[in-house]
């Protein structure tokens, strides 16, 4: 009885972020019946525009170093991620004297180690994890998307956006992503989120984008969520380095 109604709630805050996404959204209009833009044409376009199919596929490996800044809670910390083809994860987010936080995914487990200790990923949380890890999910979008559905267009930051729901395969949760018409970037990207004890929406925003190694990637993103808002600014990008399989393996403890 207890975990069916825990299900029960769950089910219902999720079911209650949806309707709210879903009216969070009514500035969207619709494209004119003229317009030849699809859903399929943005996404190319943003492959494109950010380095390309051919240098997609030939990215083997990516680390990250960035600084993340709760500014609400005066509270500053340093993340590394690194990722390795075809679809292994690991981050490592440190905040000095407060924490220590962890995750990976080494192509079938999914991890995380934090405070409360070791635990794997199951359901939604892994698959979202797992989808994030895919090397090839933006470059081979029709393989990775169940769905993809050109919602309209509207305005962020003066700039006039195409706004995409992509509903991904398996049980990742779909996002709501905008592409700036006039660059054809991504600009925001719009997810529920779901862990072990809650389900939250985040809202994700990526500015200054910059060319490495012929790629174009964003070096600020900044999440909103119910209770905060976490800045992230990259400092430094590699690809193509060698990172060892044994980095993704789930900890022992």
């Amino acid at each position: 009885m207890k975990r069916f109604a825990i299900h029960t709630i769950a089910l219902l805050a999720c079911t209650l972020l949806i309707h709210a996404q879903n009216d969070r959204y009514s500035e969207v209009k619709p494209l004119p019946e003229s317009s030849k833009v699809t859903a399929a044409k943005v996404l190319d376009h943003f492959v494109e525009v950010t380095g390309g199919k051919e240098a997609y596929e030939k990215l083997k490996s990516l680390s990250m170093e960035a600084e993340i800044s709760l500014a609400a809670m005066n509270i500053r910390g340093n993340m590394h991620l690194q990722a390795k083809a075809p679809n292994r994860l690991h981050t490592r987010m440190e905040i000095p004297g407060l924490m220590v936080i962890e995750q990976g995914f080494d192509g079938e487990t999914g991890w995380n180690k934090d405070l409360l200790g070791l635990r794997k990923m199951e359901g939604v949380e892994l698959a979202n994890f797992a989808f994030t890890a895919d090397f090839a999910h933006m470059v081979n979008w029709r393989e990775s998307y169940e769905t993809t559905e050109l919602m309209g267009e509207t305005v962020l930051n003066d700039s006039p956006v195409y706004v995409l729901r992509l509903k991904p395969k398996g049980e990742a949760s779909e996002m709501v992503n905008f592409y700036e018409q006039k660059s054809g970037l991504m600009v925001r990207t719009d997810q529920v989120q779901q862990t072990p004890t809650e389900t939250v929406r985040v809202e994700t925003t990526m500015s200054d984008y910059r060319d490495v190694d012929g790629m174009k990637a964003p070096f600020k993103l900044e999440q909103k969520l119910p209770h905060m808002t976490a800045v992230t600014t990259i400092k430094s990008v590699a690809y193509n380095i060698d990172i060892p399989d044994a980095l993704f393996a789930m900890p022992k403890q």
